[in-house]
C-alpha cells in the first residue's frame, strides 16, 4: 500500500496543513513541540523540513513520544493530534509495519517496537530524568541512550551470574563499566532471520570468562565478544537518523559499512554470505 493520498488541507494542531500533490505537509515544530528534550531535538531534521505524507507524520509522533514520554502513543492520541480518523491512523501503522519501520503487536494496531524502543518490559532498561525505557537487548539499549541525547543509566544483567550491571552514559560517552557484549551468532544469521528475535540473544556479560562459562553450560555458540565502548559506538551509528519521521531502511550495504566502520570485519560480521 502506498502513501495515503488526500486532496485538501488537513487540520493539524489547530492549523491547516497544506496538501501538495496529495500529501500532507506537517512542519516539524508541531510534531516535536515542547515535549522533546532540547538535546534530543538536535537529533531530528532541521525545523524547516516537512513531513511528506501521513505515514511519516504518524511515525514522527511515535518517535517523539518514545523520546519524551518513554511510551508509544495510542491510536486515539495519534488520531487526535493529527486530526485524522482512527481508521486512517491504523492504515498508516500497518504500512509502517510492512515497511519494517516499526513493529505492531498482535492486535495490529498497537506499537510493539519502534527500534530501538520497545513498549514491553524487558531485562534491559534505560533510566533518565525519572523515566524508564525498555529495549529488546543491550545492542538496542545503547541506541536508546544515543537517541535520548542525555545522561542516562543502562541496566542489564549478566546471564552467567545473573548479577545486575549498570552502564552509565555521560555526555554521550560510556563511563564506569567493565564487561563485554556477546554475539553468539554470525551477523548473516541474524540479518537473514528475524533480526528482532536474534538481537535478544545479544547480552552484556561481566567478562569473557563469564561468556565462556555460560556458553559451556547452556550449549550456546561461543561467537564473538566486543568491548562495551565499541558496542556503544556501533549502536550510535546503527541507529543514527532514526528520529527522522521519514527514516527508511538504508539497506545491507549501508549496514555492512556501519559494522566495518567500527572495526567489525571478517566472515563473522558479513551480513550476506
Amino acid at each position: 500500500m502506498g502513501p495515503l493520498e488526500l486532496t485538501e488541507g488537513v487540520r493539524v494542531g489547530g492549523a491547516v496543513a497544506p496538501v501538495v500533490e496529495g500529501r500532507i505537509h506537517v512542519p516539524l515544530p508541531f510534531l516535536y513541540k515542547e515535549c522533546t528534550p532540547p538535546r534530543s531535538r538536535d537529533l531530528v531534521r532541521p525545523m524547516a523540513a516537512v513531513i511528506p505524507n501521513t505515514t511519516d507524520a504518524v511515525r514522527g509522533l511515535i518517535m517523539r513520544d518514545f523520546v519524551a514520554l518513554a511510551a508509544a502513543p495510542t491510536v486515539a492520541k495519534l488520531a487526535h493530534e493529527l486530526e485524522l480518523s482512527e481508521a486512517m491512523v491504523v492504515a498508516c501503522l500497518r504500512q509502517l509495519h510492512d515497511e519494517k519501520r516499526l513493529e505492531l503487536d498482535k492486535d495490529r494496531r498497537s506499537v510493539l517496537l519502534a527500534m530501538p524502543f520497545s513498549t514491553h518490559g524487558s531485562t534491559v532498561r534505560i533510566v533518565a530524568r525519572g523515566l524508564t525505557w525498555f529495549a529488546p537487548c543491550i545492542f538496542d539499549a545503547f541506541g536508546v541512550a544515543h537517541l535520548l541525547g542525555e545522561d542516562c543509566e543502562i541496566h542489564a544483567f549478566c546471564p552467567d551470574c545473573e548479577e545486575d550491571q549498570v552502564v552509565r552514559v555521560h555526555d554521550g560517552e560510556v563511563r564506569e563499566v567493565d564487561g563485554v557484549v556477546h554475539f553468539p551468532l554470525p551477523a548473516r544469521t541474524w540479518w537473514a532471520d528475524d533480526i528482532t528475535l536474534s538481537c535478544r540473544r545479544i547480552h552484556l556479560f561481566h567478562s569473557d570468562q563469564h561468556v565462556e562459562r555460560w556458553c559451556q553450560n547452556t550449549g550456546t555458540p561461543r561467537g564473538k565478544s566486543i568491548e562495551v565502548e565499541r558496542q556503544a559506538l556501533l549502536s550510535r551509528e546503527w541507529y543514527a537518523g532514526r528520529l527522522d519521521p521519514a527514516w527508511r531502511w538504508p539497506g545491507t550495504v549501508a549496514f555492512q559499512a556501519t559494522l566495518a566502520g567500527v572495526g567489525l570485519v571478517g566472515p563473522f560480521w558479513e551480513l550476506l554470505g
